[in-house]
């Protein structure tokens, strides 16, 4: 009797220390908060992820498991960063496209990309 009743405290113990590690590390509350939370979650410099075209920005979003489980993630832009020769200035530049983007500059053409851009406030350094 005495064994079973020490089995349950010591099963419940665990659980809750599971649940308390859990915890820390899903809000990133622990002394280690950054590597775990880059570890798991994979957080990333949103700012950075933006397509200079089309504005396209990373998003967030749980990953969903067969049990219902969410756990956060980022959907990211398929981003590249290229170079392009624009003829009406007679230089390169380089921008930060998605691949939306590129069939943007494909189908109108980098100079009106660049002005459709500009007026949307997509561009930047």
């Amino acid at each position: 009797m005495q064994e079973s009743i020490f089995f349950c405290i010591f099963v419940r113990f665990f659980r809750a220390l599971r649940d308390y590690e859990l915890i820390f590390r899903d809000f990133s509350l622990s002394p280690d908060a950054g590597r775990l939370a880059t570890e798991k979650y994979k957080i990333y410099n949103k700012m950075s992820k933006i397509c200079q075209i089309t504005g396209k920005k990373a998003m967030g979003g749980c990953n969903v498991s067969h049990s219902k489980r969410h756990t956060k993630r980022t959907f990211d832009v398929n981003l590249f960063h290229r170079k392009f020769y624009w003829v009406e200035q007679d230089c390169w530049i380089q921008l930060n496209v998605s691949a939306a983007g590129l069939r943007t500059i494909n189908k109108i053409g980098l100079d009106a990309a660049l002005k459709q851009a500009a007026e949307k406030g997509y561009l930047y350094e």
